[in-house]
C-alpha cells in the first residue's frame, strides 16, 4: 500500500515533500526532484530556499514560523519563493500547503508546492480547499488561545470564542460590530492605539510574523495586557493578519505581588538591628540593608557593597588574612548549611568594629547564596 501511495504522488502535478520532526526531507516525489533537484532526501528544507524572501525576511526564520503555525493549527497555507539545490532562484513563487501528521508513530509534516496562481490536481481542488478552510476554522474556534483576523487597515474580520470570553463581550458578532470599544485610545507607551495597530499589521504583512505586547479593554473596563503574535495569512487571494493573544493578567498580578513582597522584605531588612548582607556564588555581596550605613558610618550602603574588604582590616585577630578567612567561612557555610563566628570589621578610617556573624545558606532564584547577619559587639 505504501508503494502504491508513493506511485500516486509521483504522477501528480504538484511537488510533494515529507519532512521529519527535525525538518529534514524524508521523501520527495518525482515532481519535487525535477523542480528542486535530485538528492533532496536527508537535507534540511532550508536547502531549497533563498537566504531571504523578497520581503527581506530571513527564509529560515519565516519557514520556521510557518511550520510552527502548521504544528499549532494542524495545517497552514502560505506563499513561498524557492530555489533549486544548486542555488538558482526558481522563476515562479509557490503556494505551499502544509499539514502535520503521524507516520509510523513519528510527527511529520507534508508539504505541497504549487506554482502560485495555477490550478493543480489535488492541491487546488475547490472542494479540498473549502474542506481545509473549514477544518482550520473549526480548530480556531475551539482553541483556548484568543485568535482574531484583521485586514491591512485594522478592521476585524473574524474571531474565536476565546476572544469573546477574554473581552467580556456578548458574542462574536458583538465583537465584530463593536471592536473599537475594546481598544484604548493610547497604548501604555503613549502611542495612539489605531496608529500603532496599523503599523504593526503592516510589519506583519511585510515580515510574516512579529511578537509584541498590547493592551485591550474588556467590556467592563478592565485592562487586559496580552502578548500578541501576528501572522500573515493568505485567504481567497488576499493577505490578512491573524492575531494570537496570550492573556498576561495573571503574570502581571504575579509581578505586582512579587514587587510588593520585595518591598515588604526590604522594609523588614532595613528595620533589622543587624547588618544583613547577601553573598552570591562568587562570594560577592549583591545586597545589604540600611543598617550597614549606621554600622560603618557611610552615607550609602552601596559603598559597602562595592568595597566590602575596605571595611575589614588586612588580617583578622587570629592572623588569617580577611579575604582568605571570609572565603573559608562562606565555603564552610555552603558545606554545612550555617556558620557562627566573631569577625573584626572597621570603618573606612580604621576604627575597629568587633561583630558576631551568623551565616546561613539559602537558595535564591535557583542558585546557592549565603545570608550574613552581623551583630555589633561594641
Amino acid at each position: 500500500m505504501e508503494n502504491i501511495a508513493y506511485g500516486i504522488l509521483d504522477v501528480s502535478q504538484f511537488c510533494c515533500l515529507l519532512l521529519g520532526s527535525d525538518q529534514t526531507v524524508v521523501y520527495a516525489n518525482k515532481r519535487a526532484k525535477e523542480t528542486f533537484g535530485e538528492g533532496l532526501a536527508g537535507l534540511s528544507i532550508d536547502h531549497i530556499s533563498p537566504e531571504n524572501q523578497s520581503s527581506g525576511q530571513s527564509s529560515r526564520d519565516a519557514m520556521r514560523a510557518h511550520l510552527n503555525m502548521a504544528d499549532m493549527l494542524g495545517s497552514k497555507r502560505f506563499a513561498w519563493e524557492a530555489c533549486s539545490l544548486d542555488g538558482q532562484l526558481l522563476p515562479h513563487p509557490f503556494e505551499v500547503d502544509c499539514a502535520t501528521l503521524e507516520v509510523d508513530g513519528q510527527a511529520c509534516t507534508v508539504m505541497y508546492f504549487n506554482v502560485l496562481g495555477h490550478n493543480c490536481v489535488g492541491c487546488e481542488n475547490l472542494k479540498e480547499r473549502k474542506d481545509t478552510e473549514e477544518r482550520i476554522k473549526t480548530i480556531m474556534e475551539h482553541m483556548p488561545m484568543v485568535a482574531l483576523t484583521f485586514d491591512s487597515d485594522f478592521n476585524i474580520l473574524d474571531c474565536n470564542q476565546a476572544a469573546v470570553d477574554m473581552l467580556g463581550m456578548k458574542d462574536k458578532q458583538h465583537i465584530l460590530e463593536n471592536f473599537a470599544q475594546n481598544v484604548p485610545e493610547f497604548q501604555p507607551d503613549g502611542t495612539p492605539s489605531q496608529a500603532k495597530a496599523k503599523h504593526l499589521i503592516n510589519r506583519a504583512l511585510e515580515e510574516g510574523v512579529i511578537v509584541f505586547e498590547w493592551m485591550s479593554i474588556r467590556s467592563d473596563g478592565e485592562p487586559v495586557p496580552a502578548e500578541v503574535t501576528l501572522v500573515r495569512v493568505e485567504s481567497k487571494g488576499e493577505y490578512n493578519v491573524m492575531a494570537f493573544q496570550l492573556d498576561l493578567r495573571e503574570l502581571y498580578k504575579y509581578k505586582e505581588t512579587e514587587y510588593s513582597l520585595k518591598q515588604r522584605s526590604g522594609a523588614m531588612l532595613d528595620s533589622s538591628p543587624l547588618a544583613c548582607s547577601i553573598f552570591d556564588e562568587n562570594n560577592n555581596i549583591v545586597e545589604t540593608n540600611r543598617k550597614a550605613e549606621d554600622l560603618f558610618e557611610i552615607p550609602d550602603k552601596q559603598i559597602y557593597i562595592d568595597n566590602f574588604y575596605d571595611f575589614s582590616p588586612r588580617f583578622q585577630p587570629d592572623g588569617m588574612s580577611s579575604p582568605e578567612k571570609a572565603a573559608q567561612m562562606l565555603e564552610t557555610t555552603r558545606e554545612n548549611g550555617s556558620a557562627n563566628f566573631v569577625w573584626l570589621h572597621q570603618t573606612r578610617d580604621g576604627k575597629p568594629i568587633p561583630t558576631e556573624v551568623y551565616l546561613k545558606k539559602v537558595v535564591l532564584e535557583g542558585k546557592n547564596h549565603v545570608i550574613s547577619y552581623a551583630r555589633d559587639l561594641r
